[in-house]
């Protein structure tokens, strides 16, 4: 395998939520309803996201994985070990960040001291930042004291998470999950993730 693409969470446990909306609210996920509210759910997010990439990859004659997590007794750390068993070049997992309705941006994380996954970050981050969304761009950031299991277990030569948007904010997280936006990230990294594959390899 060439690349695995993970999308992060999981069904039953979907990550961050966008809660108490409307059931009406304009959004190209689904809008579940759980606890009595309506809601958007990362893990749904994640997946559009995580597919759209590999769909153009695969277009792109890439032998790329998808790869899912059914529950959360899969930790993070046996998500990596999983990816590991495949011997990728690239391992890049998809998620969407929170923390208020003002927060925005998306960035990529690698190990501390991970130069060739860090400088990789920033080619993925300069390839998103002519970005028709207008969602702009934060800096890259290392994973500190490790606890990202997933990337804790170096599945591969190239280990990277992308948070791509904030679901706090219900404007941005809107345009994340446009259908537009989600062609317009599969393609820009799509490009890039070939690029560094041929270095890699």
């Amino acid at each position: 395998v060439d690349i695995v693409i993970r999308c992060g969470e999981y069904p039953n446990k979907p990550g961050k939520r966008l809660d108490n909306i409307s059931k009406d609210f304009k959004i190209d996920v689904p809008i579940r309803y759980d606890n009595g509210k309506y809601c958007i759910q990362e893990y749904d997010l994640n997946y559009k996201l995580a597919k759209a990439i590999v769909k153009y990859l695969k277009e792109q004659g890439v032998n790329v994985v998808l790869q899912e997590t059914e529950n959360k007794s899969q930790d993070l750390n046996s998500a990596g070990r999983r990816a590991k068993q495949l011997n990728p070049s690239i391992y890049l997992s998809v998620h969407h960040n929170s923390y208020n309705e003002k927060s925005s941006g998306y960035f990529f994380m690698s190990n501390v001291g991970d130069t060739k996954s860090s400088q990789c970050a920033k080619r993925l981050s300069n390839a998103m930042s002519d970005n028709p969304m207008l969602i702009p761009q934060m800096p890259n950031r290392e994973n500190v004291n490790n606890y990202i299991g997933e990337l804790n277990q170096r599945p591969a030569k190239i280990n990277l998470l992308g948070e791509f948007g904030f679901f706090s904010n219900p404007n941005e997280i809107k345009k994340c999950a446009s259908d537009e936006q989600v062609e317009y990230i599969a393609k820009q990294l799509g490009n890039e993730l070939i690029e560094i594959l041929k270095e890699v390899k």
